[in-house]
């Protein structure tokens, strides 16, 4: 059964991996979900070349690279991209009910909690002016990442931080009420 408009939507999967004490490479999936808007919808998708392309796109589903992004995903991919640099991004339509019950694996996996923080942008090269940055907003918001049937406690506490120029303050704030509103837990 397909679900009602307003909650059709995507899960963002920003996949990292981490090496255990052991060697052992651990999965762990940041997700969260997005809700398709009028200003956050599907790219166009780019005409096939050929009879075989067009046969390939049709027969692979939705092509990733046609799935919509904002700058509240490219900033939480930026930050992942500070601790997890070869970290990649997967996105999942959620269209049926079958599809949003499938998500109930996930939560049934260990998990942790991250933060992203958005920090000022400080001149450590002048104390003199430190108190410059007094009163500068902190934005922090927390994500899940679950774990590949593993240990979570490897992932714990992990923290992905982003500095932001003081003069574009009022601009990140609002940015980040934006993301309190659009990012959801899945």
């Amino acid at each position: 059964m397909i679900l009602p408009y307003e909650e059709v939507g995507v899960v963002k999967i920003i996949r990292t991996t981490k090496r255990d004490f052991n060697g052992v490479n651990i999965t762990g999936d940041i997700m969260y979900f997005r809700h398709l808007t009028p200003s956050y919808t599907f790219k166009k998708k780019e005409e096939a070349a050929s009879d075989v392309e067009n046969f390939n796109k049709n027969v692979a589903g939705i092509q990733q690279n046609t799935f919509p992004e904002d700058e509240i995903d490219n900033l939480i991919l930026q930050a992942v991209r500070t601790e997890y640099p070869e970290c990649k991004v997967f996105n999942k339509l959620i269209l049926f009910v079958s599809e949003r019950e499938s998500l109930n694996y996930y939560k049934g996996m260990p998990q942790a909690q991250s933060l992203i923080r958005i920090l000022p942008k400080i001149d450590h090269n002048d104390p003199s002016k430190w108190f410059l940055y007094d009163g500068k907003e902190i934005f922090t918001k927390a994500l899940t990442i679950y774990v590949d049937w593993t240990d979570s406690s490897l992932f714990n506490n992990e923290a992905f931080n982003l500095y932001y120029d003081i003069s574009h303050e009022l601009e990140i704030k609002d940015m980040m009420k934006t993301f309190s509103q659009v990012v959801k837990p899945i």
